[in-house]
């Protein structure tokens, strides 16, 4: 019997190595495991940061945008006016300078009946 024993107990030594062999595999696979959730959890973090500054600039610029646009249409209407009172005057100017050379030419018509 103490043979059938040592080799009933080489077999359960031989077992237990095993086991503890799975388990210290298991151990450190949790381990990779929670290292790899920490570290994208960190990453997922930085990456929420990032995309909440991208969405706060794509706001500013949009605004921007808007306002810009705003502005344009301002300039653009005060263009408009400028040309249109540009055009008055230069007709105005036109009038008083044909009416000018004609007061001109009635003078000189005068000076050369003298």
């Amino acid at each position: 019997m103490p043979s059938h024993t040592r080799r009933v107990r080489s077999r359960v030594q031989s077992k237990l190595a095993q086991v503890k062999a799975k388990l210290v595999d298991a151990v450190q696979y949790r381990e990779t495991l929670n290292f790899m959730f920490e570290r994208v959890k960190a990453e997922q973090i930085t990456f929420n940061t990032t995309m909440k500054a991208y969405e706060d600039l794509l706001r500013v610029r949009s605004q921007e945008a808007a306002q810009s646009k705003l502005v344009l249409a301002e300039v653009r209407g005060a263009r408009d006016t400028e040309l249109h009172e540009l055009d008055r005057l230069q007709r105005m100017v036109e009038k008083r300078k044909a009416a000018m050379e004609k007061k001109l030419e009635e003078r000189r018509t005068t000076a050369a009946q003298r």
